[in-house]
């Protein structure tokens, strides 16, 4: 986002690894740097044959900056290494040679300082909702256009109607930063006291004038509403359901479910896969593995920005599609660019741009077929299949392995032990009783995703000529399994589990807080309504919305 008309300064680091040394620079690059699919220019990076650190000199990406002047509004930058120095207009998409493992160059960050030479406000979507009148020059039209854009603001922003005195307050500060700076100052001035504001900062719910401590009662229909937006959107309440909301009409048990339904259709509803993904199949960790660069030499934040996008879509399209939540599991579609496509090893699917795709390989179906996954249940260096069959008891299963007992050694990881495979490693360690009983729940559950690498890549084998991955497991009432597909079958085989699990965490979600054991008699309530709907996410959601736990508060008792 560009705030003004002006003038700015757009520079781009190359990528560097965790010394600080500058990848891929072992031959002359070629960097396309990009305003809207509009060339600015075309840098050449030197070639070096030597290794090359930051602070050792002249950096090697000192000279990839540009200052040129910008219209206000949402701009794309694109930055990209060309294969040649012949291309045709548009945004190039980076050509890789996954045949050879090497080091590729990347982008490290693209940084956009300014503005510069100040030129004009502009017009962006943030301005023209903020001004929502342009008054003349004189004095009462100001503040008759003030107070109305004020008034407009702060409903928004405090999710409830205007009351006298906060209008009394914001305007005092219009009119103090006008005095000095104009019609534009004072608004400026009184926008941030808004945004400063307890009542824009904090969700408060109010205690009903009388209540004894402990007392439970149902939130008002204003509380319901911003409950509601930042449960969908985990945003403010828009105009119409602020509406609603201010009418007394939205507790209204059809009405409620006329507007989850419009929220659920809403873009904004992206916000909720999204953000209760990242919590439940911790998907936010994403932005922070930082994989072996020796075990993993091609891995770039393009693919790391790519395995987040992936389970993201395959979410989205789950819950905008109604379908039950048991889908999850067992999806035989994903959502792939080529680059991740290449990851995978899939043909046929070329450029920056996801689409869904039909898979071929049983081993990939469902979430557990997920490289996000996968590579957040890793070590840097390896799997880790211990992780990975805690995640699927939490996460899938809502049966958490007992805390591990202190001190407890980890994995030898000496010349011996890398020799051996993970199995035979983990049965070592499982050889002390202290260790016996968790592993035995968790291991067999790991062991079935090992053809999966640290990032997700299926392999056969761990290293050439050491043998095939033994993948097989048995869960402790005696079921034999191999693999993700025969896993897939057991967690179908426990699906009212899993969908008690779903539920456990997306109310945890909805209410920011975890479930207590009171919660339980409402999450019941919740399933048993969703069975007789195909456990449809529209079913779960509308459940969870319409909970005691959703609909009510309990009052302090005065114990802090």
């Amino acid at each position: 986002m560009f705030p003004v008309d002006g003038e700015y300064e757009i520079s781009v680091t190359l990528a560097r690894n965790r010394d600080d040394e500058y990848l891929g620079l072992t031959r002359e690059r070629t960097l396309d740097l990009r305003l809207d699919d509009q060339r600015l220019n075309v840098f050449t990076i030197a070639a070096n044959p030597k290794k090359v650190v930051l602070g050792s000199g002249t950096p090697p990406d000192a000279h990839l900056k540009i200052r040129l002047p910008v219209k206000a509004g949402t701009r794309e930058i694109a930055a990209t290494f060309l294969k040649d120095t012949v291309v045709k207009e548009g945004i190039i998409d980076r050509v890789r040679g996954d045949d050879v493992v090497t080091y590729f160059e990347g982008v490290g960050s693209i940084t956009v300082a300014g503005p510069f030479n100040v030129q004009g406000s502009g017009n962006t979507v943030t301005r023209d909702r903020i001004f929502i009148c342009h008054p003349s020059a004189a004095a009462s039209e100001q503040e008759a256009c003030a107070k109305k854009i004020l008034s407009n603001l702060a409903h928004h922003a405090y999710r409830r109607p205007v009351r006298p005195d906060d209008l009394t307050q914001l305007l005092a500060l219009y009119k103090s930063g006008a005095q000095n700076g104009g019609f534009e100052s004072g608004v400026r001035l009184a926008l941030q006291k808004i945004l400063v504001s307890p009542d824009f900062l904090f969700r408060a719910e109010v205690d009903p004038p009388g209540a004894a401590p402990g007392t439970v009662y149902k939130i008002n229909d204003i509380e319901l509403a911003s409950r509601l937006s930042f449960f969908l959107w985990s945003s403010i309440p828009d105009d119409q359901l602020l509406a609603v909301a201010e009418s007394g009409r939205l507790s209204d048990p059809s009405v409620l479910q006329a507007q989850v339904k419009r929220m659920l259709a809403d873009p904004r509803s992206q916000a909720l896969v999204k953000n209760f993904a990242g919590q439940w199949l911790y998907l936010r960790n994403i932005a922070r593995i930082s994989p072996d660069q020796t075990t993993f030499p091609n891995f770039d934040d393009n693919l790391r920005d790519a395995l987040a996008k992936e389970t993201e879509l395959l979410i989205e399209s789950q819950m905008r599609e109604d379908h039950p939540v048991t889908d999850l599991l067992t999806s035989d579609y994903t959502f792939l660019n080529q680059r991740l496509a290449e990851h995978y090893g899939i043909k046929g699917i070329y450029g920056s741009e996801f689409r869904r795709v039909k898979l071929e390989d049983p081993n990939r179906y469902g979430l557990l077929g997920q490289a996000s996954i996968l590579a957040v249940t890793s070590y840097p260096n390896r799997t880790a299949p211990t992780i990975r069959g805690k995640w699927v008891l939490e996460q899938l299963l809502g049966s958490p392995p007992p805390p591990p007992p202190p001190n407890v050694p980890s994995l030898k990881d000496d010349a011996t032990a890398q020799k051996m495979t993970m199995r035979q490693r983990m049965e070592q360690h499982r050889a002390n009783p202290t260790c016996a009983a968790c592993h035995r729940l968790m291991d067999p559950l790991g062991f079935a995703l090992e053809n999966f690498d640290g990032l997700g890549t299926w392999r056969a084998s761990v290293a050439p000529g050491s043998g095939p991955i033994d993948a097989s497991g048995t869960t402790p009432d005696g079921t034999a399994f191999s693999g993700p597909a025969g896993l897939r079958d057991v967690l179908m085989k426990k699906q009212d589990m899993f969908v008690q699990t779903f539920t456990e965490r997306l109310i945890t979600y909805a209410l920011g807080r975890g479930v207590e054991e009171y919660d339980y008699a409402a999450l019941r309530k919740i399933s048993r309504a969703a069975a007789a709907d195909n456990q449809k996410w529209s079913s779960i959601i509308l459940g969870i919305v319409k909970s005691t736990p959703f609909q009510m508060r309990r009052t302090s008792d005065g114990n802090f």
